[in-house]
């Protein structure tokens, strides 16, 4: 004799959907539009989605070789300083950059931005 089937219980795991109190209307619009796809009034899981602009990266990644008992003195400076304005190596690193760039701007090019470049500047060690 064959074994009847019987469909299984689903048991509630957590209880409601802890994202409905952060996004309350969230199952609602959901619920909306799976009833409008059914009624053949919008496509199956249509929801109403700006697109999202494109966006230029604010900073850019960019790797240098320096000397390492530079990079230990200033990591030290990091951790010491750290609780005073949170100052990471990557701050430090800019700062720096920008007040030696408008020092060589005052001492070479009296005080205005260096022209824009027409090629890629040279890379890795220099000739002796």
């Amino acid at each position: 004799m064959a074994r009847k089937k019987t469909p299984k219980k689903r048991r509630r795991t957590i209880g409601d959907d802890p994202l409905d109190a952060l996004i309350p209307d969230r199952r609602s619009r959901v619920q909306a539009a799976t009833k409008a796809s059914k009624r053949g009034l919008a496509p199956a899981g249509t929801v109403e989605r700006k697109p999202r602009p494109v966006r230029t990266p604010s900073k850019v990644r960019y790797t240098v070789h320096l000397p390492p008992e530079l990079i230990e003195e200033a990591r030290n400076a990091v951790v010491s300083l750290y609780g005073a304005g949170n100052l990471t190596l990557a701050t430090l690193t800019e700062d720096a950059l920008r007040r030696e760039l408008s020092r060589l701007k005052k001492k070479h090019n009296g005080g205005k931005d260096f022209p824009r470049r027409t090629a890629e500047p040279r890379t890795g060690r220099p000739i002796r």
